[in-house]
């Protein structure tokens, strides 16, 4: 399979870096990246296991933190991806029907996606943009959908990433969720796609301060930047 040129690296902390990386071998289609066995890829995208015995917060979807919070994954078929998961015994959150969730609004027709709880402590998504919009991949699930930050307000960080580069993929939405109203927009940048949301409920959410998720290096962003929900979007990277 042809590799695509790199677009960004998560850095996750884990207690046990090689078996998170064995994790996403197995279960999600990823390959090995030549330099050990705590770092894969999907697509263009890295993920990179780092050591780490302290406390982590929690990434659970309702645990109200502002900062880098999920990884979505790309499926053609979210149908299918979610058979071949749920086969695998994988810790899933899914539509009350069993079937994949919905973000309405998101890219006009809308967002399918479920949640893989990991036991590395960090949610992965599956999602599918454009159903039937371009060939099928080889793999049920392939390269990076996107990568999700939750921000206190939404106006201030689209002014944030833009500056940065990012652009917008739509107008921002407004969508109703269990947990309230969700301000919502999909920025892209080189080929790496951030999803910024902010719950109206929840404006004064705490910022992590022990992410499991605790960094997102950017290529082709030469300098460390700290967002506005206090994020660290990555360090100088060389060329």
């Amino acid at each position: 399979m042809e590799h695509l040129n790199r677009i960004g690296v998560a850095r996750i902390r884990t207690p046990h870096p090689e078996q998170a990386a064995a994790f996403l071998r197995q279960h999600l289609w990823c390959e090995p990246v030549e330099r050990g066995q705590t770092a894969v890829r999907s697509g263009g995208f890295e993920m990179e296991f780092v050591h780490w015995d302290g406390a982590l917060d929690s990434c659970a979807p309702d645990a109200m933190l502002c900062g880098l919070r999920h990884i979505a994954l790309e499926a053609d078929d979210i149908h299918e991806a979610l058979d071949r998961c749920r086969a695998q015994g994988l810790r899933l959150q899914t539509a009350p029907d069993g079937g994949p969730r919905l973000s309405q609004k998101v890219y006009g027709t809308g967002l399918r996606y479920f949640n893989i709880l990991t036991e590395f402590g960090v949610v992965i998504e599956v999602t599918e943009k454009h159903p039937g919009s371009a060939p099928k991949a080889e793999r049920p699930v392939w390269g990076l959908g996107h990568v999700g930050i939750q921000v206190p307000e939404l106006a201030g960080s689209l002014r944030f990433y833009e500056e940065l580069g990012f652009r917008q993929d739509f107008a921002p939405v407004k969508n109703e969720t269990p947990d309230g109203p969700v301000d919502c927009c999909m920025v892209t940048r080189a080929g790496l796609t951030l999803e910024l949301y902010a719950f109206t409920r929840y404006a004064d959410a705490p910022v992590q301060t022990h992410p499991a998720f605790s960094e997102l290096v950017i290529s082709g962003l030469q300098n460390g930047v700290r967002g506005p929900a206090g994020e660290w979007l990555g360090k100088a990277e060389s060329k």
